[in-house]
């Protein structure tokens, strides 16, 4: 939200374009404690809607955020589940339109991806959510990628903690 509220603070802009990748989008929603919780997608989407009416609540001329939503996920049934979880949002209307689910693996999806973004303008404004389980599913090569080959991307990358609490320790058994 921050991020947007920084673009959009000149009152002569008219228009943000950009373009929100989720590289790990899972089903979009899932259950804790037999509470149906919102994921990823479904953040992503609510929050840019939200920040987006705060922003020209508080200005005199509007401004658009032209935005675009793509969501990878490798496996066929969360795919499945996603488009299903986003049909029967608030943002429908968005599918096939600003909203993409691409069913692959993130590194096999970015080239198009890229490509996508820097067809969208010379700006190439960009969020990249990676989520990963673990931390081997986002190569340093691949955020190497992203950061060369697009003017502005930002990038949002967690990974497995203890993971790095052994790569850090001073332990010889790690």
């Amino acid at each position: 939200a921050t991020y947007v509220e920084v673009l959009t603070a000149n009152p002569r802009r008219k228009v943000l374009k950009l373009t929100l990748v989720d590289g790990f989008a899972g089903g979009g929603q899932y259950t804790r404690g037999g509470i149906v919780v919102p994921g990823s997608p479904l953040i992503v989407l609510d929050e840019l809607a939200a920040v987006e009416a705060r922003v020209n609540a508080e200005r005199t001329k509007p401004i658009h955020i032209d935005s675009e939503f793509i969501f990878v996920e490798r496996k066929k049934p969360n795919v499945e589940f996603l488009a299903a979880t986003v049909k029967a949002s608030p943002h429908a209307s968005l599918v096939g339109n600003r909203l993409s689910v691409i069913h692959d693996s993130f590194e096999n999806a970015l080239p198009g991806i890229i490509a996508h973004i820097k067809s969208r303008g010379r700006a190439d404004r960009a969020i990249f959510f990676l989520d990963q389980y673990g931390y081997s599913d986002v190569s340093l090569q691949t955020i190497r990628t992203i950061l060369e080959q697009l003017a502005n991307p930002e990038i949002i990358l967690t990974f497995n903690v203890d993971w790095l609490i052994n790569y850090l320790s001073t332990e010889e058994s790690f």
